[in-house]
């Protein structure tokens, strides 16, 4: 895969966090929560000195898996980082396990600031984008990390960020993080590039000697950033999450992926998959749109799935 990305020099600086909270993981092997996280909790969520496994500076990147050094939910989740140093929290790299094809990565992501002004507790949801993503996909079997733009335009000062990783839409099954580290004084410019897909059109047959229940469409996008996506099916009506459609995001929002179930002869025809940027700083670049033509012949009763990728 060729990225397209925007190389840009930087002042940012590491920020060291006061301390992190996390609730409760399903996978904490080599070491007890309850022992690490010892600052006492808040609510559902236990506090962690920076000595700990999420800030101890053991990424783990480009070597083989190893739980022990891991963080692990299969649930949506939230984490928040207490940092009282100056400045304003403009980048966040998070550094995760992704094997797709075990149903390991990395959720979609909510970000959101909040902080205390004469007892007042000020939320407010930052606009965020990824950052060097375009080498992730659905072959990977790698420690790696992303990098989270956070472009906070009010330049608001926030005692607290919280990371919220939403299961609701994802294609995984479980996320291992190994370390999160924060910066300021990052270029929060966003690269606005034209949209390409990876494979931008396509076209698929079954007929009696190849016959299916169920395939799993997917568009990719070869960009950097963040994006968000909208099916379209042959009558030109937009694809919802229903009984036997279902929509996902994969690849830290660069792949969106459409399963279609139950198949019948009448789902033949010309899926369309149309790309913007989430990120309202680019929404004048175009959308782009990938096509897939799918052709049924014949009976679609065999229990197997097919991918389309496009």
């Amino acid at each position: 895969v060729v990225c397209l990305l925007v190389i840009k020099s930087s002042s940012q600086m590491r920020v060291i966090p006061d301390r992190y909270y996390i609730p409760l993981p399903n996978t904490y092997k080599g070491g007890m929560l309850t022992i690490d996280c010892n600052l006492g909790d808040t609510g559902d969520l236990h506090a962690c000195p920076i000595t700990t496994r999420l800030t101890d500076n053991i990424t783990g990147e480009g070597q083989q898996f190893k739980d022990n050094e891991f963080v692990g939910w299969n649930n949506s989740f939230r984490i928040v980082i207490q940092t009282t140093s100056p400045g304003i929290i403009s980048q966040v790299n998070i550094y995760f396990y992704n094997n797709p094809s075990i149903g390991y990565g990395l959720a979609p992501l909510i970000t959101a600031g909040y902080g205390f002004d004469n007892a007042i507790i000020s939320f407010n949801p930052i606009q965020t984008s990824f950052l060097e993503n375009c080498d992730l996909s659905q072959n990977n079997d790698i420690v790696t990390n992303v990098s989270l733009i956070l472009t906070n335009e009010d330049n608001l000062l926030y005692d607290y960020l919280e990371l919220s990783f939403d299961f609701s839409s994802a294609k995984i099954n479980q996320v291992f993080l190994s370390e999160i580290q924060v910066f300021n004084g990052t270029d929060t410019t966003l690269n606005d590039s034209a949209i390409t897909f990876l494979m931008p059109n396509q076209s698929l047959r079954y007929g009696s000697n190849n016959v299916t229940s169920s395939v799993e469409l997917s568009c990719t996008a070869i960009n950097e950033g963040s994006f968000t996506y909208t099916w379209m099916g042959p009558n030109g009506v937009i694809i919802a999450n229903t009984d036997r459609t279902q929509l996902f995001l994969a690849d830290t929002s660069r792949t969106s992926i459409l399963i279609i179930s139950r198949l019948n002869l009448s789902d033949s025809g010309n899926y369309t998959c149309m790309s913007s940027y989430r990120h309202t700083d680019l929404e004048d670049v175009p959308s782009k749109t990938a096509t897939v033509s799918l052709t049924l012949e014949g009976s679609v009763t065999h229990p197997e799935s097919v991918e389309v990728s496009l």
